[in-house]
């Protein structure tokens, strides 16, 4: 009885959506987002990003400097959920495209931490690892996309609310993917 109660105290879930009829939609929309051509050219956005980012170094950083105010972190706050939102939207997406249901989405509270989560656990059913692994990764893709395009977004916007927004999607973004490699690579140690 008391390992029932650690058990879901230290990990509690509650579905929000059943989003399986949504998910065949938009993966039918986003099917040219599937092009080989499109990795392609989000990384050569994201490197032209991050090369103009350079020569603004201090630009950059300063306005790193600057947000951090009651209203920055809330502005930090509203792109780690937009960012996270998107992760769990790629990995749902990509289960829908890999023939996999998506029984539901929703917010998983670790140890009270709460967190976004998407069930994929049909996965198992792939016969092929390439499948499963596109799933696990496709969320860490979102997240440096969008880091990679808001990162060339702020370089080309001139001040004000969109080149903000910009700011805390990128530093957002790369924060987060260079935390998920680092876990994964710490896991594999």
């Amino acid at each position: 009885h008391w390992r029932w109660w650690l058990h879901h105290y230290l990990f509690i879930r509650i579905p929000l959506l059943r989003p399986q009829a949504f998910l065949a939609s938009l993966t039918a929309q986003l099917a040219p987002l599937f092009s080989p051509w499109t990795p392609l050219l989000i990384i050569a956005a994201s490197l032209t990003g991050l090369l103009m980012v350079a020569r603004q170094w201090e630009t950059f950083s300063h306005s790193i400097l600057e947000s951090l105010t009651p209203s920055g972190m809330v502005g930090f706050a509203l792109a780690l959920a937009v960012s996270k939102g998107l992760h769990e939207l790629g990995h749902a997406v990509v289960a829908t495209r890999q023939g996999v249901r998506v029984a539901h989405m929703g917010v998983a509270f670790l140890v009270m931490w709460p967190m976004l989560y998407t069930d994929t656990g049909e996965s198992w059913r792939l016969h092929s690892h390439r499948q499963r692994l596109a799933i696990s990764i496709a969320g860490v893709a979102v997240e440096m996309a969008l880091a990679g395009l808001a990162t060339l977004a702020w370089a080309l916007l001139d001040d004000g609310a969109l080149r903000q927004a910009a700011l805390y999607l990128a530093t957002t973004g790369w924060v987060l993917s260079l935390v998920e490699r680092g876990r994964a690579a710490w896991g594999r140690l």
